[in-house]
């Protein structure tokens, strides 16, 4: 016999989609911004985007927002599939060119 799960209140279920929101698609927006500053950087020599030094620590502040936001904080390994999405996508964008 399995037990029913508790059921979660109103407000618990509303801070979870708002920490969603706030963390989970804002944090995928930084993290995307910081990767694809750091490859105009280095890889483009674009002096208009901001610094390496700048931009990849932002990349991995975004990554963390992301594990708080899904409620996944303290499963590291996700840090490694987060941070190679944008690293295949790069990686497939280069090998056309």
């Amino acid at each position: 016999m399995s037990t029913p799960l508790p059921q979660k209140s109103v407000g618990h279920r509303t801070w979870i989609a708002v920490r969603f929101a706030l963390f989970g698609c804002v944090g995928l927006y930084i993290m995307l911004f910081g990767l694809v500053a750091f490859v105009a950087r280095v890889f483009d020599d674009d002096q208009h985007v901001i610094t390496w030094c700048f931009s990849l620590p932002l990349a991995f502040v975004g990554a963390f927002m992301i594990l708080y936001g899904v409620g996944e904080w303290g499963r590291w390994g996700y840090l490694l599939v987060l941070l190679c999405f944008p690293v295949t996508l790069f990686a497939s964008l280069y090998a056309y060119d």
